[in-house]
């Protein structure tokens, strides 16, 4: 895996995450719904909804541990960029973290007309480098 494809995964994990919460939301609306054994009937119930219930909380328990690993590995990596010093810090947090292209990028950072095309991807691919050479054993490999 590259370096820009590590990065990359913060994209990925977010829709991960928005997409596990959703099944939560609905597997907790359903959990809800599942009826209760009634004990004022005198006919033997099944276990059939005992059964559907734990089923349902077994799941919502595994999402939940889902969800925790991937905000993990998203902080992960957003503290890993957080080192970087201040300018590539900047250009990289808002490529992979916020998401941004890279004319939106200069247009933040050039409020002062200090950053020009050219020095934002001087400052990005620096970025990448410096990145690669702290992190870069722990993902390249794989």
């Amino acid at each position: 895996m590259t370096t820009k494809q590590y990065l990359l995964q913060i994209k990925k994990i977010n829709e991960i995450i928005k997409n596990r919460m959703f099944d939560l939301d609905e597997l907790r609306d359903l959990s809800g719904s599942v009826s209760s054994v009634r004990y004022d009937q005198d006919k033997v119930i099944t276990s059939g909804n005992k059964d559907q219930l734990e089923n349902i909380v077994a799941r919502i328990v595994d999402l939940d541990r889902q969800v925790k690993n991937y905000i993990d590995l998203k902080y992960t990596i957003i503290k890993q960029i957080e080192s970087l010093d201040s300018e590539e810090y900047k250009v990289l947090y808002m490529r992979f973290v916020n998401n941004y292209t890279f004319d939106l990028i200069l247009a933040r950072l050039n409020t002062d007309d200090v950053w020009s095309e050219r020095k934002m991807y001087q400052v990005y691919k620096r970025g990448l480098d410096n990145f690669e050479k702290m992190y870069g054993e722990s993902y390249l490999a794989a």
